[in-house]
């Protein structure tokens, strides 16, 4: 059994909601309604019209438009303290802003992957490839994959190649799973940039660890890992 003192004395200890912990409760649960209100409601027949319907360039309001409006209340809304609001700038300069900045960063590489036609193109690649050894083409997929998850999410990875992979199988007369089981499986292998996964940009956002120490001992990594897929899966694909 698991022993609930810590978490008992814990929630005793908070006490009651103050004046500033209610306001902004209040400003978080509205936050929730225009969020779920915000777009059109489909039910059967029936159809509700969100909120944003009332504005003429209803695309341009998004659920991020919802959370800045929410945070521009808590700058504006008074706090209990005299002079002060809920919200100050010293309050917003101690948050993991550079955690923030990196997702976004990551997110905006990844879009422009998709936009341009980059992530795309390197994937279509591995069609001049017919004919050539099963291990070359094992090393290929997993060097690419590994590569495009550097800067793209793993979904986006997997979305991109394996639609290319399963026609790839066909013309090399091998089963689909023996190239995508190791493209899956390299989508894992971000292991250089700060951007390629939440664990890299959460490491990297303490500040201890500079990019040069992660491109390194992340090549080193991708190396070994995506060697010992390689082979791992040529073994497999020969039993």
């Amino acid at each position: 059994r698991f022993d609930l003192t810590y978490i008992r004395d814990a929630y005793q200890q908070l006490g009651r909601l103050n004046v500033n912990e209610k306001r902004v409760l209040i400003v978080f649960f509205c936050t929730i309604i225009l969020w779920f209100t915000r777009g059109n409601l489909t039910v059967g027949r029936f159809v509700f019209y969100g909120w944003c319907n009332l504005f003429p360039n209803a695309v341009f309001i998004k659920d991020s438009t919802v959370a800045i409006l929410a945070a521009l209340l808590l700058f504006m809304i008074p706090s209990s303290e005299k002079g002060k609001n809920i919200l100050e700038w010293n309050d917003v300069v101690k948050l993991p802003l550079r955690i923030i900045l990196l997702f976004g960063s990551g997110f905006t590489l990844a879009e422009g992957f998709e936009r341009s036609g980059l992530a795309v193109y390197m994937a279509q690649q591995l069609t001049v490839m017919e004919g050539t050894h099963l291990l070359l083409i094992l090393l290929c997929v997993a060097l690419i994959v590994t590569f495009i998850s550097e800067f793209a999410s793993n979904i986006a990875s997997i979305q991109l190649m394996l639609p290319v992979l399963a026609a790839l199988s066909v013309s090399l007369h091998v089963e689909p799973i023996v190239l995508m089981i190791p493209a899956t499986l390299a989508a894992s292998f971000g292991y250089m940039l700060p951007v390629a996964t939440a664990a890299n940009t959460i490491v990297y956002s303490t500040g201890k660890i500079p990019v040069r120490s992660m491109i390194r001992t992340g090549l080193i990594l991708n190396i070994i890992a995506i060697g010992l897929l390689t082979v791992y899966m040529y073994i497999l694909s020969q039993l």
